[in-house]
């Protein structure tokens, strides 16, 4: 299949510009002019028909194409597998030993990488030397990169760890001593409500004592006065000849603020 080249297609090149050459010129000036229209179906149908064959031989030609193609990929496949195994071996030995010189080349600022590191101060597990010195320079300095801003998140954490522990230190010594001011305050209450219901207490019992003193002594003054005045109305009716024998012949009538006492002095029968 070598020797596939586009000469195979037919039509030609050549033979495609004669065709579309020779259609240039057709028109339908009156498309319902049936012998125009006739003319234009023909050479329609003449470049369909060129077309419909060269879309033919290309599919002939690329399923041989494709066949070629995949004998191509297997015979080289096959080769390859011959020595394959043996130029992995090889690579593989050159892979190791420019690992083991790079090793020795790295482990001589393998002290100057482990200062870096101790200088991080974070708590991080100490590293294999295979560890370090697998890493280049731009890898190791990501390494520090990341370990120094985790440190420095670390502290920050920390740090704003340790302030809000103070905070809510101060928040609650502050509470307690408002705690104990509120207990003082409420202990200083209860003792000036208990003097004061006490003193209230005392105040009210002298003062319904006094009452009762006033009003014993006022009591005591009336009996008094009510006495000596009923002493004097006594002494007023006897002297008036006014006697329990004789109170029949009397008569008493309270006018305003006084007693006025009638007496009979004598009857007179009528017929």
């Amino acid at each position: 299949m070598s020797d596939i080249s586009v000469v195979q297609f037919d039509p030609t090149v050549e033979d495609l510009h004669k065709m579309v050459d020779a259609t240039k010129d057709i028109t339908a000036t009156d498309l319902e002019d049936k012998a125009q229209l006739k003319i234009v179906t023909q050479n329609r149908i003449a470049l369909k028909n060129a077309r419909v064959k060269i879309e033919k031989r290309g599919k002939e030609l690329r399923d041989d194409a494709i066949q070629f193609q995949r004998d191509v990929i297997a015979k080289e496949r096959e080769l390859v597998a011959i020595i394959a195994t043996e130029e992995d071996r090889l690579a593989a030995i050159e892979k190791q030993a420019k690992h083991i010189a790079l090793m020795k080349e790295r482990s001589l600022v393998l002290p100057a990488r482990r200062e870096r590191l101790a200088k991080i101060g974070d708590d991080h597990e100490v590293m294999s030397d295979e560890f370090i010195n697998v890493m280049d320079p731009i890898e190791f300095d990501n390494y520090v990169a990341e370990r120094t801003a985790a440190k420095a998140e670390a502290d920050r954490q920390k740090a704003e760890a340790e302030r809000l522990a103070a905070e809510r230190e101060a928040e609650r010594a502050e509470n307690e001593r408002r705690a104990r001011e509120r207990e003082e305050q409420a202990r200083i209450d209860e003792r000036r409500r208990i003097e004061e219901e006490t003193a209230r207490k005392e105040r009210e019992q002298a003062e319904r004592a006094e009452r009762e003193r006033i009003a014993a002594e006022q009591r005591e003054r009336d009996e008094r006065a009510r006495l000596e005045q009923q002493e004097r109305y006594q002494t007023f009716r006897a002297s008036h000849g006014w006697t329990p024998e004789t109170k029949a012949d009397f008569k008493e009538e309270k006018v305003g603020g006084e007693i006025v006492l009638y007496k009979k002095l004598g009857t007179f029968k009528l017929n």
